[in-house]
């Protein structure tokens, strides 16, 4: 289960490299599903997906893959994907990646999130520290370059693997 997306009318799950968006007659209820639609991601080394986000407008599509039992862990990779109808994966065309040895920053990655108007990146490292990015291109992994701000989630709690930024980006949830 990675959430809910496009207020509410859409709930998405992940399984392998699959992603599926589970439409909805009634905003949050998930026993009014009506239809799905799922698109299939690829890796080079076959590991599964452990992470799917939506850009607020669902117009991009960014996953985290998981560990591979032969190869070892993809944690330090996130992809971009283009979606010609939003919030519908099924329609990805197009991939950017991206790995932590971007900016310097050799380390896992535990989630990522958005501001709303995808100028801003934040990407949570399995060593409990934030780093904030700009994207020059609203939205694009190929634009991203750290700010130097960083925030500490292990000075308030050692066990955060996952984070959000409201709506109107004046709230992370951790």
């Amino acid at each position: 289960l990675q959430g809910f997306v496009d207020s509410g009318n859409k709930l998405i799950t992940i399984s392998g490299a699959s992603i599926t968006a589970h439409n909805m007659s009634t905003p949050y209820d998930i026993t009014t599903v009506t239809s799905t639609t799922t698109g299939s991601t690829s890796h080079h080394y076959g590991t599964g997906l452990e992470l799917a986000k939506f850009n607020s407008d669902g117009t991009k599509m960014y996953v985290r893959w998981g560990h591979h039992s032969y190869y070892g862990s993809f944690r330090n990779e996130i992809q971009e994907y283009n979606l010609s109808t939003p919030f519908d994966p099924a329609s990805l065309t197009s991939v950017i990646k991206i790995g932590t040895y971007h900016q310097s920053i050799y380390t896992y990655i535990d989630d990522f999130a958005f501001s709303y108007d995808s100028t801003k990146m934040y990407i949570m490292y399995d060593t409990n520290i934030i780093y904030e990015y700009v994207m020059i291109v609203p939205g694009s992994l190929d634009s991203i370059y750290w700010t130097g701000v960083t925030f500490n989630v292990g000075a308030i709690d050692s066990a955060v693997t996952r984070m959000n930024i409201s709506n109107d980006g004046t709230k992370m949830r951790i």
